[in-house]
């Protein structure tokens, strides 16, 4: 089994979707930190089951859902799928003949979640099943996190036994056994409950099988009573039928009649109907000549209305046309003002042109003088920045020497404080090195101290630890006594249960006590409720165990006689169950007459060694007058020769009995012999229930005394414990501070080597300081010298540069004054031209004016035409329309005359429909006539059939008989045999009111008690034949589970010693059992000895050498049972880069068994990894994956 993919969709911070596809080998999944990494791990887990929310690093289970980041919204769903392949060995159980595997966990955002094994939904008890012997789940040691590696080796032996218990494959049976163990616990307690309710069972079907046989008898009486009422009923119900069948034939020969008015009504309606439409289409053509009318008189109207317009619109234009003519006028008066003003712009223009050519030679000549000028000045200009050039080389390079000789003047004088310096640090280095001596002296002694408290703490340690031993050996024993006594008092608490049940429910009690004494406030009881009843009499009566039996014989059914405070009460109850039909009951009034007999009972000396039974029970005092009169007369006498010895002694009229229960009536009549062991009575019951409830109380009180005594035990172990984790603590403590001491030792000294070698580099520091000032000395002596020279060549420049200055200044005054005045005839020159151009545009306006002007005075003449002919024309349309409304007035008046006849026709036919009406409404009323009077025979017929339906109902309701079913079947009687009939009925029914009281319901309860005596019997056998099944069960995997275990914890042992050399060389460690004769629950201890150390406890080691330990143990377990994949989230983390080539040695033996997911950081253990899944985040809070094969 491997690997194959890892689908991840919503998932913490995977948002979309991400298929991992794994590789066989090692896959190596890097990335920074917090960028998601371990969150695949963590999918890895959940997907198997994982339950615990801190192992999955949140607070509650939908924190794994992804909940949004600044660029991404959350999701409603995590979803995470794996897919496992076969790969040549059958998957576990069911699933051995797929090739491949697909689990899958989904949880929504409102809590709801799911697994699927294949697609198929399916249980979280099923996902774990799967896992289950494979080496492979939630909690196993195929899954290791930093976190764990180190707590691992520190964890409780028992938990480390987990690991072993895997990989030797019997978590799956240790998981059915735990099932099997509750299993067997919830059977006994069953077995017991069953037990108690078989007995009471028992008693009761003893009871009612008397009161069966006496309802047989009232059942035998009633079936005759229900065949002669069955007889009347059919005889009543065949009269009624014959009395329904002749309102029938009158109700039919009147739908007949109803036949008939309806068909001539409908006739009627359908002439109307015909008359109707054509009244509709009548109105049709009246509306079609109406909107023809309509349509005439509107043409007519618009036609007058054209000709109202051309009329108007030819006097519009006679007016345009007289518009057109006068302003033809006035444009040819504008025409020729235009003509003058154009001659007068064309001889400005000639005369300004002559002024523009005179300025231009002008302008012309000037500025050639100017550029003269300016070639002369740029000659001069350009001698001068030669100069000025030379003369900044010459200024740079002296101020490169002055530069020089003040750096080198700095550097003499750091040279000084520079040597100053290293005189103090040697005077202070020797210092350091005097303090660092005494220092070193102070932590070599200090650490033999601590060293001789680490023996001494250590050997407390071991005398607490034998204190907790015995501790914890108390515990166990009390633990077991504690369970002794929850399982006693469970039994009998289970008995006492029972017990109330049946005295809550008064089962053994007749039907009528029963329904009096078990209804409550609520019960359907109108004026007779729970509280007038005081109880049974045995409720009030406390008999001793040995008189028990003697009480129940001379009492018998007296016993369940009813308390009630007066007689009256008792008459109303007595009601109840008469109308009630609950059988019968006996109620006795706390006012009761005294017994006459025991008044003389001191008169007879022969019945001395007799004693009055009532002295020998408790009695209630405000029930002391009932039970005188139900027990005054009665004798306990010790055995019935006695008794019939003191009966034939004539005086006394009374009972006598014995402790077994034998009776000696007054009338001298003998009652005894054995009763059955198993009945149960109303005082045995109560007395029983009353010494359970001691016992029980007494149970608790030692039980919460033994808890008590736990709960001590339990805190003396907390102490210890405290103590011991404290020494524990302490110890870490001091190795730590002896592991500080002695690396401070080694610092110290190693910082006093430091300090002689700073020594001697000073003292060599100090004599080259001294040799570079001097050579810096006489480099200032050189440069100064240098700078002299410089500085006479800079004055013979600065003089030159003076004349040049002058000359330059002489020529730009001169080219100042003539561009100043070459400026004025330019603006002169641009003034004129644009006057010029000026009145060339104003010319050429004019020109294109007096065009327009032309073209204007053609377009008014033209549309004065125009108006005239138009005009014309509108005066000959207007002529045609005038004629063609001659023609409409003539068709409108035709169109009056039509319409008017056609609605003179459409009031004749209005008049005939109003009459056709009136004759369909008489018919309607001769119909309404004849429907009330079917309805008069439909009312009568009604009530035949409810009287033969109430019948019915009462017969079904009373005797369960279909009536209709039987009439075929009956032949109706005569009038004497219905009376003779009516004579047995009446005989039957005071038979029936006579026979007493009956339990009706004694059948159907015996037949139940039956079937149930016979059903709990059968569970009895099934429970003892499961726990007998269960307890071969669990033999069976106890020892398969203690082979298992033994033959894996050797062979991981074997591991553990060769795996642990390899990463310790020299080391040595061992596995141990904490109890080697309970293989099935002991702890499994780790003994280890780090090379040049002595053999010590895996909580004293260091963070690195806890790591490896921790990494020996699991891979020693792999390597005896491997695994189908293995995930190491980040276990290299602590280790260096020495101990990661041992790990990645390690990783790649376990690769050739098992396929490895390797989460890690370090860049060796990448380096042997097959493939390489890299995580990142593209988007805030968002993890993507790349992958990489390295193959």
């Amino acid at each position: 089994m491997r690997l194959k993919r890892l689908e991840i969709a919503g998932f913490k911070s995977f948002r979309e979707k991400v298929v991992v596809d794994f590789s066989p080998g090692i896959s190596g999944i890097v990335g920074p930190n917090g960028c998601g990494k371990s969150n695949i791990a963590d999918a890895i887990r959940w997907v198997m089951g994982e339950q615990r929310v801190k192992t999955l690093r949140g607070k509650k289970m939908d924190d794994v859902i992804f909940n949004g980041s600044e660029e991404a919204a959350p999701v409603g769903m995590a979803e995470v799928s794996m897919i496992l392949t076969a790969e040549g060995q059958p998957f576990p159980g069911n699933y051995a003949e797929c090739s491949e595997m697909m689990i899958a966990r989904r949880l929504f955002r409102d809590g709801e979640s799911e697994y699927t094994i294949n697609k198929i939904p399916c249980r979280l008890l099923d996902v774990r099943e799967f896992f289950m012997g494979t080496g492979v789940g939630a909690r196993t040691y195929s899954l290791v996190e930093q976190n764990s590696v180190a707590s691992l080796v520190e964890a409780k032996p028992e938990d480390r036994r987990q690991f072993i218990e895997e990989a030797a494959g019997i978590s799956k049976y240790k998981s059915r056994r735990e099932s099997a163990v509750r299993k067997m616990e919830a059977t006994r307690e069953n077995m017991v409950r069953l037990n108690d309710i078989l007995r009471e069972v028992k008693t009761q079907l003893n009871t009612i099988s008397r009161q069966a046989k006496r309802a047989e008898q009232y059942k035998a009486l009633k079936q005759s009573l229900k065949e002669a009422e069955l007889t009347v009923a059919l005889q009543t119900c065949a009269d009624l039928s014959a009395c329904r069948a002749s309102r029938e034939e009158a109700k039919h020969a009147l739908k007949n009649r109803e036949t008939e008015v309806r068909t001539r009504l409908q006739s009627i309606e359908a002439a109307l109907e015909k008359l109707k439409a054509e009244v509709l289409e009548n109105d049709g053509l009246i509306s079609a000549h109406q909107e023809k009318r309509y349509g005439t008189k509107n043409t007519i109207n618009i036609k007058e209305q054209g000709i109202e317009f051309s009329r108007r619109k030819i006097a519009d234009l006679a007016a345009r046309r007289e518009k057109d003519l006068a302003e033809g006028e006035a444009l040819k008066r504008r025409e020729g003002e235009t003509d003058g003003e154009i001659a007068s712009l064309r001889t400005a223009a000639a005369e300004a042109e002559e002024r523009i050519e005179t300025l231009r030679k002008e302008v012309a000549e000037g500025a050639q003088t100017l550029e003269e000028l300016r070639r002369m000045d740029r000659t001069c200009r350009q001698a001068l920045e030669e100069k000025k050039v030379r003369y900044i080389d010459i200024v740079t390079e002296k101020a490169k020497l002055k530069n020089m000789v003040v750096g080198l003047a700095r550097m003499v004088e750091d040279f000084g404080k520079r040597e100053a310096r290293e005189v103090r640090e040697i005077e202070e280095t020797g210092k350091r090195s005097a303090e660092l001596r005494r220092t070193l002296e102070k932590l070599r002694s200090g650490l033999a101290v601590e060293e001789e408290g680490f023996a001494e703490i250590g050997q407390r340690r071991e005398e607490i630890a034998d204190e907790l031993e015995r501790a914890r050996g108390e515990l166990a024993e009390a633990e077991e006594k504690i369970a002794g006594l929850r399982e006693e008092n469970s039994r009998k608490a289970a008995r006492l249960a029972s017990l109330r049940e049946f005295e809550e429910s008064y089962a053994g009690c007749n039907e009528g006590v029963k329904s009096l004494m078990t209804g409550g406030k609520g019960s359907d009881r109108p004026g007779l409720s729970r509280e007038l009843f005081l109880g049974l009499v045995a409720d009030h009566i406390r008999v001793p165990r040995e008189y028990e039996t003697a009480v129940e014989a001379v009492l018998g059914e007296k016993l369940q006689y009813v308390v009630v405070k007066d007689q009256t009460d008792g008459v109303r109850a007595i009601d109840y169950l008469k109308s009630a039909s609950l059988g019968r009951g006996s109620f006795v009034p706390l006012e009761v007459r005294s017994h006459a007999s025991g008044a003389s009972l001191a008169e007879h000396e022969h019945l001395r060694e007799a004693v009055p039974l009532i002295d020998r029970i408790t009695v209630r005092e405000d029930c002391r007058a009932i039970v005188n009169e139900l027990l005054g007369d009665v004798l306990l006498i010790p055995n019935l020769g006695s008794g019939i010895s003191l009966w034939r002694q004539n005086g006394f009229c009374g009972t006598f009995v014995t402790p077994e229960g034998d009776i000696i009536s007054p009338s001298g009549i003998l009652t005894g012999g054995s009763g059955n062991g198993n009945d149960r009575s109303l005082l045995r019951n109560r007395r029983e229930i009353m010494e359970l409830t001691e016992e029980v109380a007494k149970l608790q009180a030692e039980l919460q005394e033994e808890q008590e005594g736990r709960k001590k035990a339990a805190s003396r172990i907390a102490q210890w414990d405290e103590e011991l984790l404290r020494l524990r603590s302490q110890v870490h403590l001091t190795e730590l501070r002896i592991n500080g001491l002695r690396k401070d030792v080694e610092r110290y000294e190693g910082e006093l080597r430091q300090v002689g070698e700073r020594l001697k580099a000073l003292h060599f520091n100090r004599e080259n300081l001294a040799a570079e000032a001097a050579d810096a000395r006489g480099k200032i002596a050189r440069h100064e010298a240098d700078m002299k020279a410089v500085e006479g060549k800079e004055a013979v420049l600065n003089a030159a540069m003076a004349g040049d200055r002058e000359r330059g200044d002489a020529l730009r005054a001169d080219l100042e004054e003539r561009e100043q005045a070459l400026t004025e005839r330019k603006v002169r020159l641009a003034s004129l031209e644009e006057k010029l151009e000026a009145d060339r545009r104003t010319l050429a306006r004019l020109e294109t004016s007096l065009v327009d002007h032309s073209r204007e005075i053609a377009a008014r003449t033209a549309d004065a035409e125009t108006c005239e002919r138009e005009a014309q024309a509108l005066a000959a349309q207007i002529a045609a329309e005038e004629e063609a409304l001659q023609g409409l007035y003539a068709e409108c008046e035709t169109i009056e005359k039509t319409l008017s006849a056609k609605r003179d026709a459409q009031q004749d036919k209005e008049t005939l429909l109003r009459t056709r009406e009136t004759e369909i409404r008489e018919t309607k009323k001769v119909l309404d006539g004849q429907l009330r009077e079917g309805t008069e025979l439909e009312v009568a017929a009604r009530e035949i059939a409810l009287q033969l339906e109430n019948l019915q109902r009462n017969i079904q309701e009373k005797h369960g008989a279909d009536l209709v079913q039987l009439l075929p079947e009956f032949h109706p009687l005569a009038e004497e045999a219905l009376t003779a009939l009516a004579d047995r009925l009446e005989r039957d029914r005071q038979a029936v009111e006579n026979f007493g009281e009956v339990n009706l319901l004694a059948l159907s309860e015996h037949e139940e008690l039956k079937t149930r005596f016979e059903f709990l019997t059968g569970q009895i056998a099934d429970l003892n034949a499961s726990l007998d099944t269960l307890q071969k069960t669990i033999t069976r995997i106890n020892t398969v589970s203690r082979q298992r275990f033994a033959e894996t914890f050797a062979g991981v042992n074997q591991c553990f010693q060769q795996v642990f050399s390899r990463l310790f060389p020299g080391g040595r460690a061992e596995l141990s059992l904490t109890d080697e004769n309970d293989l099935l629950e002991t702890g499994v201890d780790i003994e280890i000895r780090i090379p040049g150390k002595r053999t010590q406890s895996v909580t004293l080691l260091s963070g690195g050498e806890k790591s490896l330990s921790a990494i020996a143990l699991i891979f020693s377990i792999l390597l005896y049972r491997p695994v189908p994949f293995v995930l190491l989230d980040e276990v290299d983390a602590a280790l260096d880069d020495t101990n990661i080539s041992l790990f990645n040695r390690l990783v790649k033996d376990t690769a050739a068994q098992s396929q490895i997911l390797l989460i890690t950081h370090n860049k060796k253990s990448m380096e042997i990894a097959d493939s390489l899944y890299g995580v990142t985040l593209l988007k805030q809070g968002v993890s993507t994956l790349v992958s990489v094969s390295l193959n």
